[in-house]
């Protein structure tokens, strides 16, 4: 199916391939180098070599570099398949994440997440549209302050028990 470099995130890999047929008829290749400054994922699917390079701060943390390392692997991975079989998504290369969290990180750093997901994610319109009605309802309640957290507590469910 893949055989990539970053073992890591081979799952987060696999689900950008579920996208498209599961990849059963697929030979993808997958090689990440990462320069002080620029993340480039080289992807080849059946043959057909494609390599894809971002620029990136010197002054991440290490969770921030992580994440962008993730993000731009499952990018790259879309963008070659996407370039070999033709097809675009409506969610685009937004797999395994809340698009509305996403949205709020870029909106919070003052940026335009609409031209972000249009032209980086390749979400379609019609989703991006959903999206910012989701986040207009969601106006009156969302409001972030440093004294907040979030808590997540799991409950271990076996079904033997």
């Amino acid at each position: 199916m893949i055989d990539t470099d970053l073992i890591c995130y081979e799952q987060d890999l696999k689900e950008v391939i579920n996208l498209f047929d599961g990849g059963d008829n697929l030979r993808i290749r997958h090689r990440f180098n990462d320069k002080e400054d620029r993340l480039v994922n080289t992807i080849t699917v059946n043959g057909n070599v494609s390599a894809y390079g971002n620029l990136i701060s010197k002054n991440l943390s290490d969770i921030e570099r992580k994440r962008l390392i993730k993000r731009y692997a499952k990018l790259s991975l879309y963008k070659a398949l996407v370039k070999h079989f033709g097809i675009n998504h409506p969610w685009g290369a937004l797999t395994g994440i809340r698009p509305t969290k996403l949205a709020y990180s870029f909106i919070e750093n003052g940026e335009d997440f609409r031209s972000i997901f249009l032209d980086t994610f390749k979400v379609s319109e019609e989703k991006i549209n959903l999206l910012s009605d989701v986040i207009n309802t969601q106006k009156p309640f969302y409001k972030k302050k440093i004294s907040d957290f979030d808590l997540f507590v799991f409950i271990p469910f076996c079904p033997s028990r």
